[in-house]
C-alpha cells in the first residue's frame, strides 16, 4: 500500500487486515464479519476477543458508518493502488428464510430452493445459523427421509426428481455444520433419519455416501447411550462396505471414527464384526501408510478383539497376527500399544497351541522381548511380559539362533520365495524380520580374540552400526544444498553398496523418491513425467549416466501400470531411440529395447516410435549382426511396430527391411533342422 498509512480502527483486531464487512457484537468492539463468526460459530469461543467479556448474543450489527469510511478512505487513497471494497451482500434474515422454506415446499420450487440454500450456506456462518434456527434442518431431514420411504425410484407423479432433491438435501445438512442441538434433533427421530442414511449408503453416488458417513460420524458423537445401542446390523454392514469401497480417504477416516465412538456400546462390537469388519481393517492396515491411519485401525481391531468373534475373524485371517505384530514399534507409541493389547487378548483368550506356534513363527515373540527392551511405555512393557510370562513353557524351546549379520541380511534379502526357513531352527521367517544386534555375545568374541592373540588371532573391531532412518533422512537433506550435493550422493552411493540392510533402509526412508527430484530439478524443466528426463543425460554429457538411466527405466517400466504407459510422450522415445543410435553400451542396448518392447502393446506408443524412426534404426542395429538376446528384442519390437501402416512402409522403404526379415526366417529354419 505504499506509504499510506491505515487508520488503526479501519482494522480488525482478530485479523489486523483492513475490514470488508465491518459488524458490531453486544460488547460493543467492530470486527470483520468473516473473523468474528470464525471465532463465535466454528472455534465455539463465547467471550469477545478484545473485552474477554461474554457476547450475550450472537446477532451481528452492520456498522454502516465505518463501512462507508472505509469505502471513502479507499476511494481517496486510489492513486496508491488501494482498491474500494464493495458494498457486502446483506445477510439473509429470519423473514427471507421462513418464506424461502415454504417455497421450496412446492414440487415446482423445491430444487431452485434448495440450491439457493446451499449458495447461502457457503456464504457465511450467520446465514448456517439462521437457516438452521429456521427450521431448515427439519425440512431437509423430512426431503431425506420421504425420498427413502417412497417406492418411487427416479421421480414422482409430477415428473419432479426425488433423489435429486435427497442428494441436494443431503449435502446443504454437511455444509451446514450443525450445532450440537441441530445433530440430536436428527438422532432424536427414532432412528428414522438414521435409518435413512443407511438406505443411501446402500444406493446412494459416491459423493452422497460420503456425506452420509461424515454426517453420521457428527450425529454419533452427540448421541446418548440408548441410541448408541440401539443401531440396527445393517448400519454396520454399510460401513464395512465403505471400507471396502474406500470411495474417499476422509470417509474412510470417518467410518473408522464412527466405529471408534460406537463399538464400545451395547451389542456393536459383535454386529461390527458379523458385517465383515475385521478381515477389511486388516486388507486397509495391508495397506495404510500414513501414522493416523494406522493408529485407528489398529484402535478399532483392538475394540473387536475384545469379544470372541472378532478374535476368531482375525486370526482366520492370513494376514492378521503379521500385520498386528508388524506394526510393533514401526508406527507410533498409540499403534504400538493397541497392538499389544490385541495380543494380549489374543493370548488370554484364544490360544491353542497352533496360535501360539504361529506367533513364534512370525516373530511375533521376538517383538515382544524387544517391546521389553526400548521405551514405549510401561503399561505396553506390562502387558507383553505379562504375555511372555502367560505361556513361557509353551515358547521356553524355541532357538533364539544369532547370526553375523552380513551373512543372515544375505539369506533374508536375497532369499527367493515366500516362504523363507530360519537356517538353523527350521522356522519361517519374513523379509521384513527385525535384527537385533547381540552385543553380549560380541563382546564375549572380542575379549576372546584378545585372549588368543599370540595365536595370530586379530581383534575383531566393534561395528559400525546399522543405519538408520533419521540418520537417511539427514543425509538426504544435503541434496537440496549445493555445497553438499556431491558429497551427499557419494556418501548415498557407499552406503547403498556397505551391504543389503542399507538398501532396504535407503529404500524405506525415501531415498529413490529424493533422488528421482533431484535428477528431475537438475534438469530445470517445468513439465515432466521423470522418465524423459532421465535420458536427456546434457548433464556433463557422460556416457555412464545415460547408461544408468536406461537401466534404470528399464526397471521402471517393466513395474509401472498402464497410466503411467499410456502417457508417454514423443520426447521419450527419442531418447530411447538415440540411446540406440549411440550404442553407449550393449547393456544399455538390451535395456533400451526391453523399454521399447514394455511400450509396445499401446497403439499410441507405436505410432510415435515409428515417427521417431525405431523402424529404420532397429534394422540398422539388427545389420550390425548383434548377439541371440538382442535379437530377439529387436524382432519383438518390430513385430509390433509393423502392426501398424506406417511401420510396415517404412520396413519396405529400408533396403535391408526384408532382407534382415528374411535373413533370420532362414537362420532360424535352418537351426531348427
Amino acid at each position: 500500500m505504499g506509504e499510506v498509512e491505515v487508520p488503526p480502527f479501519f482494522l480488525c483486531p482478530i485479523s489486523l487486515d483492513i475490514m470488508k464487512d465491518p459488524v458490531t457484537v453486544s460488547t460493543g468492539i467492530t470486527y470483520d464479519r468473516e473473523s468474528i463468526e470464525k471465532w463465535i460459530f466454528s472455534e465455539k469461543n463465547s467471550a469477545c476477543p478484545v473485552t474477554k467479556q461474554v457476547i450475550s448474543d450472537s446477532d451481528l450489527t452492520p456498522n454502516i458508518t465505518i463501512r462507508r469510511l472505509i469505502q471513502s478512505w479507499c476511494t481517496l487513497n486510489a492513486s496508491y493502488g488501494i482498491e474500494r471494497f464493495p458494498t457486502p451482500k446483506p445477510p439473509i434474515n429470519k423473514a427471507q428464510m421462513a418464506k424461502l422454506l415454504r417455497d421450496a415446499k412446492s414440487p415446482q420450487l423445491q430444487m431452485k430452493c434448495l440450491k439457493e440454500l446451499r449458495s447461502l450456506a457457503s456464504e457465511s456462518e450467520t446465514n448456517k445459523r439462521c437457516m438452521e434456527a429456521a427450521g431448515a434442518v427439519e425440512f431437509l431431514a423430512s426431503i431425506i427421509n420421504n425420498t427413502n420411504e417412497s417406492s418411487v425410484s427416479e421421480e414422482s407423479e409430477d415428473g419432479f426428481d426425488l433423489k435429486k432433491a435427497s442428494d441436494e438435501a443431503l449435502s446443504i445438512l454437511y455444509y451446514l455444520e450443525l450445532s450440537e442441538a441441530g445433530l440430536k434433533s436428527l438422532s432424536g427421530q427414532n432412528g428414522e433419519f438414521i435409518e435413512s442414511l443407511t438406505q443411501i449408503m446402500q444406493r446412494g453416488n459416491f459423493e452422497s455416501r460420503t456425506y452420509s458417513v461424515l454426517l453420521l460420524k457428527s450425529i454419533f458423537e452427540v448421541a446418548n447411550p440408548m441410541q448408541l445401542m440401539s443401531f440396527k446390523p445393517e448400519l454396520f454392514v454399510q460401513l464395512v462396505q465403505v471400507l471396502k469401497d474406500q470411495i474417499s480417504h476422509k470417509a474412510t477416516k470417518d467410518a473408522l471414527k464412527l466405529l471408534i465412538n460406537v463399538c464400545p456400546w451395547g451389542r456393536n462390537r459383535v454386529k461390527t464384526v458379523e458385517a465383515g469388519a475385521v478381515r477389511e481393517l486388516i486388507d486397509l492396515l495391508l495397506e495404510a501408510h500414513e501414522k493416523r491411519d494406522c493408529e485407528m485401525i489398529l484402535v478399532v481391531l483392538d475394540q473387536l478383539c475384545q469379544c470372541a468373534e472378532g478374535r476368531a475373524e482375525l486370526l482366520n485371517h492370513g494376514a492378521g497376527l503379521a500385520i498386528v505384530s508388524k506394526k510393533i514399534l514401526r508406527v507410533s507409541k498409540m499403534a504400538t500399544e493397541r497392538a499389544v493389547r490385541i495380543l494380549v487378548f489374543v493370548s488370554k483368550f484364544s490360544a491353542t497351541p497352533s496360535v501360539l506356534q504361529e506367533m513364534l513363527n512370525l516373530g511375533v515373540v521376538a517383538k515382544l522381548c524387544l517391546v521389553l527392551q526400548v521405551d514405549c511405555g510401561s503399561k505396553t512393557q506390562e502387558r507383553a511380559r505379562e504375555i511372555l510370562k502367560l505361556h513361557a513353557k509353551a515358547w521356553k524351546n524355541s532357538a533364539c539362533i544369532t547370526y553375523d549379520r552380513e551373512s543372515i541380511e544375505h539369506w533374508l534379502f536375497k532369499f527367493e520365495g515366500d516362504n523363507m526357513i530360519c537356517p538353523v531352527a527350521k522356522q519361517a521367517l519374513s523379509k521384513d524380520s527385525d535384527l537385533t544386534p547381540n552385543h553380549t555375545l560380541r563382546r564375549l568374541i572380542q575379549a576372546w580374540c584378545i585372549t588368543n592373540a599370540s595365536m595370530g588371532i586379530g581383534r575383531i573391531p566393534t561395528p559400525k552400526p546399522p543405519l538408520s532412518k533419521f540418520h537417511v533422512l539427514n543425509l538426504v537433506k544435503g541434496l537440496w544444498v549445493p555445497k553438499l550435493q556431491l558429497k551427499t550422493l557419494e556418501k548415498l552411493e557407499v552406503l547403498a553398496m556397505e551391504n543389503e540392510r542399507n538398501m532396504k533402509y535407503m529404500v524405506e526412508a525415501g531415498v529413490v523418491k529424493a533422488m528421482v527430484t533431484f535428477i528431475i530439478a537438475s534438469y530445470k524443466k517445468k513439465e515432466t513425467t521423470g522418465l524423459e528426463e532421465a535420458l536427456k543425460c546434457d548433464w556433463d554429457n557422460k556416457v555412464t549416466v545415460k547408461n544408468h538411466a536406461v537401466l534404470l527405466l528399464k526397471t521402471i517400466t517393466g513395474k509401472a501400470d498402464s497410466g503411467v504407459l499410456e502417457r508417454l510422450k514423443l520426447e521419450f522415445f527419442e531418447r530411447i531411440i538415440q540411446v540406440l543410435r549411440e550404442g553407449i553400451s550393449q547393456q544399455g542396448i538390451k535395456a533400451a529395447l526391453q523399454v521399447l518392447l514394455d511400450a509396445c502393446p499401446w497403439e499410441r506408443n507405436r505410432i510415435m516410435m515409428v515417427e521417431t524412426g525405431a523402424v529404420f534404426q532397429l534394422i540398422e542395429l539388427e545389420l550390425g549382426s548383434p548377439e541371440n538376446r538382442t535379437t530377439e528384442l529387436i524382432l519383438g519390437v518390430l513385430f509390433h511396430l509393423c502392426s501398424c501402416a506406417d511401420g510396415r512402409a517404412q520396413l519396405l522403404s529400408h533396403a535391408g527391411g526384408i532382407a534382415v526379415i528374411t535373413k533370420e526366417n532362414s537362420e532360424s529354419f535352418s537351426g531348427s533342422r
